[in-house]
């Protein structure tokens, strides 16, 4: 369990994001929220599904592969992530979580190659 959270908060977060869910089932930033919280409440199956709903909905939401990305590499599905981080940078080459995730994900010459993408991105 995370050390920031006990069972009582964790139970009335997932009630509100059970709420969440079912008012807005379709609104990409819930289901990432909500996908995000259940990670953190250690249900990593629960957010993977959220966020694969949220990526199935919104196929040109950045932040959405971006965050299946990190969930998959959480989980070790390296291959995932990448293949995740490569849709996300598809949708938006800047984005900077996506292509700092890409590089901690890739050795040598190209994980090189991301950094001093980002180096580019921030000092324009």
């Amino acid at each position: 369990m995370n050390v920031y959270l006990d069972s009582k908060s964790i139970d009335e977060a997932r009630i509100l994001a059970e709420q969440l869910l079912r008012k807005f089932p379709r609104d990409s930033m819930v289901l990432r929220h909500c996908a995000r919280f259940y990670q953190l409440a250690e249900d990593v199956q629960k957010a993977l599904d959220l966020i694969n709903k949220a990526v199935s909905l919104h196929p040109k939401s950045s932040e959405n592969y971006e965050m299946q990305a990190v969930f998959y590499q959480s989980i070790g599905e390296k291959d995932n992530a990448i293949i995740a981080y490569n849709k996300a940078l598809q949708c938006d080459s800047m984005n900077v979580a996506a292509i700092l995730g890409m590089a901690r994900i890739l050795k040598g010459k190209a994980s090189i190659q991301l950094v001093e993408k980002v180096e580019k991105i921030i000092s324009s």
